[in-house]
C-alpha cells in the first residue's frame, strides 16, 4: 500500500488537476475572443489564476492543506447541524398535527420531512468523505509528495499561461 495514495491526497491532487485544466481552457479560449468579451474574460482570468496560485500555495505546505480541509469539515458539519435542527422542527410540527389536525397539512409535512431527511443522508456522506479527508491531510507519503509536486507544476504552468495572456494587450 505504500505506493496507494490516501483517499485526502486523491481529493487535494485531483482538484488541483480541475483548477488547472479550467485555466487552461479559460485560456484557450479567451485567446479567441475580442474586444469587451476579451477583456471580461482576462478579468475572469486573472482571478481565476490567483485562485490556482493560492491553491498551489496550499498543496505546498501540507499544514495549510490539513487546515483548508478542517475548514471544509467544519462547513459541511454546520450544514449538517442545520440540516437535523430543520428535521427536528418539522418533527414538532408533525407532532402537534397529529393530535387532530389538519390531514392535508400533516400529509404536506410529513412530504417536507421526506425531503430532509433525504438532504441529510446525503450531507451525512458529504461529512463523512470531508471528516475522513480532514484527518488524512495533513500526513503526506512520498507516493503522495510525487502526485501533489506534478499537479504543482501543472498549475504553476496554467497560472503562467494566464498571466502570459492577461498581460498581453493585443486583440486576436
Amino acid at each position: 500500500l505504500e505506493k496507494v495514495m490516501s483517499f485526502a491526497y486523491v481529493m487535494a491532487v485531483g482538484d488541483g488537476w480541475k483548477m488547472a485544466d479550467a485555466l487552461k481552457k479559460m485560456v484557450a479560449k479567451a485567446e479567441k475572443l475580442a474586444g469587451a468579451e476579451r477583456a471580461e474574460a482576462l478579468t475572469n482570468l486573472k482571478t481565476l489564476a490567483a485562485q490556482a496560485k493560492d491553491y498551489d500555495a496550499v498543496l505546498a505546505d501540507p499544514a495549510k492543506l490539513a487546515a483548508a480541509k478542517q475548514k471544509t469539515f467544519m462547513s459541511d458539519k454546520a450544514a449538517f447541524d442545520a440540516l437535523s435542527n430543520e428535521l427536528s422542527v418539522a418533527l414538532d410540527k408533525i407532532k402537534g398535527l397529529s393530535t387532530g389536525g389538519d390531514a392535508a397539512a400533516l400529509a404536506k409535512l410529513r412530504t417536507e420531512e421526506a425531503e430532509i431527511r433525504t438532504r441529510l443522508k446525503m450531507s451525512a456522506a458529504k461529512l463523512r468523505v470531508s471528516q475522513e479527508v480532514a484527518e488524512a491531510a495533513g500526513k503526506r507519503r512520498p507516493v503522495e509528495d510525487a502526485k501533489v509536486a506534478e499537479v504543482r507544476s501543472a498549475l504553476r504552468e496554467a497560472v503562467a499561461q494566464a498571466l502570459k495572456l492577461s498581460t498581453c494587450r493585443t486583440d486576436p
